[in-house]
């Protein structure tokens, strides 16, 4: 298994540092698809929300590409789970609500 193939899902929300050392250089989206990517690699393929240092790269918006591991260039941290997808707990709460109200 991957280094970081199990951190989310597809609908989770992470963030991928471009840079070891470099908190400001990252990428962070929401998982669109997870498996293979273009380049053939196995990774998770997200819509790109947020870019750290968006004036350089002006990445918000774009589909963006975050491998599961980098090979000797991986390291700890590389990738952040921020936000899961919880809508099926927050829909059966709903559900529970309007059945006891």
């Amino acid at each position: 298994m991957l280094k970081y193939e199990t951190l989310a899902n597809i609908g989770d929300t992470i963030r991928s540092y471009d840079f070891m050392g470099n908190r400001e250089a990252f990428i962070e989206g929401t998982i669109i698809d997870k498996g293979w990517m273009p380049n053939g690699a196995l990774g998770y393929t997200i819509q790109i929300e947020k870019d750290g240092i968006q004036e350089q790269f002006e990445r918000e918006g774009d589909v963006g590409y975050v491998a599961f591991e980098n090979g000797f260039l991986e390291y700890d941290g590389r990738v952040e789970l921020v936000d899961q997808d919880n809508r099926a707990e927050e829909e059966l709460a709903i559900s529970l609500m309007k059945e006891f109200a």
